[in-house]
């Protein structure tokens, strides 16, 4: 039975919506009077922090795309001194510099590999820097890119081909290219294209974070692993932090319990809307789909 079906009027449904891909199921289950707490829509201040399952999920994800990427890479991440001489560290770019994409950093830094990145928000260049990631900068020309809740904003085709361009030598000499960029509610950005790809490495690994949401590169197959005729591999893991269950679960719990507890008051749980983390994740009529 769908779970739509089961639920009943007065009930609050706490959950990662993704209205984007089920409005339909969305609009049925608002529709039966049911109250929605949709957990993609917790805002990013230090008050809601600790309720945050997006960061949480995000970080055990790119910790884990950096670690896929070294075990399929056929060749050493860290620069190595051996009888055969000295072996150079592998070439790692990382698109994309969100909670995700600056984990990625850390791990494939602390692996050993040269790391570059690039997000097309300004201020995230300071934090690449800050992690011993090479930040790119990429002229896209005058455009507002990040939203008022610090994600990065859809662009023009014209703005996406100049970060094509800009990338393109970049990814051409990476062993390793893991893509995190995505904007909420919309299609993932495509920021490497098949020619791109073709220009690649053989023996390149792609992983692609951004696979749930259509994924970064012309090539993604969504939960399929690609190899391209130049030897190159595109990974496409869907729910990528189920492959670390022990600390995803420890941490999503965490976040909703923190969740719970701004619910209950003196008089039990209660669906407090005066509250602004309890109003921004709240969907209570079908109108309200599109905030």
């Amino acid at each position: 039975v769908p779970l739509a079906e089961q639920l009943r009027q007065g009930q609050v449904l706490i959950t990662l919506v993704q209205q984007w891909k089920h409005a339909d199921v969305v609009e049925n289950v608002v529709g039966r009077g049911v109250r929605i707490l949709a957990l993609e829509r917790i805002p990013r201040t230090s008050r809601a922090q600790a309720m945050d399952v997006l960061s949480s999920m995000a970080t055990v994800a790119g910790y884990r795309a950096a670690i896929v990427a070294a075990e399929r890479l056929p060749r050493f991440f860290p620069m190595l001194v051996s009888a055969a001489g000295t072996i150079p560290p592998a070439e790692c770019l990382v698109i994309g510099a969100g909670v995700a994409g600056l984990q990625a950093i850390a791990t494939a830094r602390r692996l050993g590999a040269q790391v570059s990145a690039y997000d097309v928000r300004p201020a995230a260049q300071e934090q690449i820097a800050s992690l011993g990631g090479r930040p790119i900068r990429i002229e896209i020309g005058t455009v507002e890119t990040e939203t008022a809740a610090g994600y990065a904003r859809q662009l023009a085709d014209e703005q996406l081909q100049r970060q094509r361009d800009g990338l393109s030598p970049y990814v051409a000499r990476a062993d390793v290219v893991i893509t995190t960029a995505a904007v909420p509610g919309k299609r993932a950005p495509l920021l490497v294209s098949t020619a791109m790809l073709e220009a690649m490495k053989p023996g390149a690994i792609i992983v692609d974070l951004a696979a749930e949401s259509g994924g970064n590169t012309e090539q993604t197959q969504p939960g399929k692993e690609v190899v391209l005729s130049n030897g190159v591999t595109i990974l496409a893991p869907l729910l990528l932090p189920a492959q670390l269950p022990h600390h995803a679960s420890m941490m999503f719990s965490r976040n909703l319990t923190n969740l719970l507890l701004l619910l209950a008051t003196s008089d039990g749980v209660r669906f407090h809307l005066e509250d602004d983390i309890l109003r921004a994740m709240a969907i209570e009529r079908a109108e309200e789909l599109s905030r």
